[in-house]
């Protein structure tokens, strides 16, 4: 079984590789010339890039090194050579990468920003490049997690002394349409699952 960070690291790279797919699959057409790699293969490719150019936390050596690893548990040893030069090639080229991932945002929106072309399209039209990139930005940033208070079982005091003792990190979250500490942002948590009070609603 994972540990809460573990778990949430896991979390941060699936969701993470797939909303950067198509910008991930570009870094790898660049230094492959273009050809399929078989589907782990390219999975892996991705994890490894994710986590050099999205992941500011996690070393560059780390994230080639656990690539590497784990394409030799699942049975791909003798790619580990081409995995670990393809990971390397793009850290001694981590400056350059930046750059060219940042005018890609510019130059083609849907690929700098993993979007389909159709709706980039789309929406320039109706809102200009300007806003077309606020948009994109925008949906590409992991959705935030609220909780409310039940009042029908508890109140807001006894909630956050829980919360407190839970692990649970979170923000007041007011607005002039509903009473005061009701709602929250939870910043920092376990997994809400196994929270007791999210399981007690």
């Amino acid at each position: 079984m994972l540990s809460p960070a573990d778990r949430s690291l896991c979390q941060e790279l699936v969701y993470g590789v797939v909303r950067r797919q198509a910008t991930l699959d570009w870094l790898i057409a660049r230094k492959t010339g273009g050809r399929t790699q078989k589907a782990t293969l390219q999975i892996l490719l991705r994890l490894g890039l994710y986590q050099m150019f999205w992941l500011d936390r996690i070393p560059a050596h780390a994230a080639v090194h656990e690539t590497v690893e784990l394409a030799k548990q699942l049975g791909f040893g003798p790619q580990a050579g081409f995995i670990n030069a393809f990971l390397r090639g793009y850290d001694r080229e981590r400056d350059q990468t930046r750059k060219w991932l940042d005018d890609l945002k510019t130059s083609q929106p849907a690929l700098g920003y993993s979007h389909p072309d159709w709706l980039c399209e789309r929406w320039q039209k109706r809102w200009g490049p300007d806003r077309l990139r606020q948009l994109l930005d925008w949906n590409n940033t992991p959705p935030r997690t609220f909780a409310r208070v039940n009042t029908l079982r508890t109140d807001a005091g006894r909630l956050l002394a829980q919360w407190r003792d839970e692990g649970v990190e979170y923000d007041f979250f007011r607005r002039d349409w509903f009473e005061d500490n009701l709602i929250f942002e939870l910043k920092s948590h376990p997994p809400l699952a196994a929270l007791p009070a999210f399981q007690q609603g």
